[in-house]
């Protein structure tokens, strides 16, 4: 008798409790996989917009150290040619320039993109361009810059919440600045 007694005041899980209790932990690590996968797709979108970002302060930065030369940059575009009669310092700032542009989407490879227009090109790949013009303001030898990066968005993917009810859409950041002559 005192064995039953015993036997009855043992208390533990039942099946349904256990099912219950690994059904609850299945949701909780779905959901915190969820969070995961978002970030991850949005750390990507972030280094496109900061490798962007870079490009386009790292030409500025050429720009302003070939001042004396400003219009040679004017025309740039990463998804042609290199312009003619440059100088070799322009020349070399457009060479450094395209591999920056390249590395924008290099993780990514760019590809399944919709073409969109860079400047006078058509293209499915990140491009820049720049244009320099002068400004009126009375200060001589001084023109304003204007540097153009973009790049595809991604298809949209219907599993992808970040994408799923945006259109297929171009990314792109613009950089204007003046630069005079001393």
């Amino acid at each position: 008798m005192e064995l039953m007694q015993y036997v009855k005041k043992e208390g533990g899980f039942t099946l349904i409790e256990v099912m219950i209790a690994g059904a609850l932990l299945t949701i909780g690590l779905l959901a915190i996989s969820s969070g995961d996968i978002q970030a991850l797709q949005m750390n990507r979108k972030s280094r496109e917009d900061l490798r962007a970002v870079a490009a386009a302060e790292s030409m500025m930065e050429m720009i302003r150290r070939n001042n004396k030369r400003v219009n040679d940059y004017n025309g740039f575009n990463t998804d042609l040619p290199m312009p003619a009669q440059i100088s070799r310092m322009a020349q070399a700032d457009f060479v450094n320039w395209q591999a920056q542009i390249a590395a924008i989407l290099s993780d990514q490879g760019g590809g399944g993109a919709v073409p969109f227009t860079c400047g006078a090109a058509q293209v499915t790949r990140a491009c820049g361009y720049i244009t320099v013009t002068p400004v009126a303001s009375g200060i001589a030898n001084t023109n304003m810059v204007n540097i153009v990066i973009v790049w595809p968005g991604r298809p949209n993917d219907p599993n992808d919440p970040l994408t799923a009810d945006a259109p297929n859409t171009t990314k792109g950041i613009q950089f204007i600045s003046t630069v005079g002559v001393l």
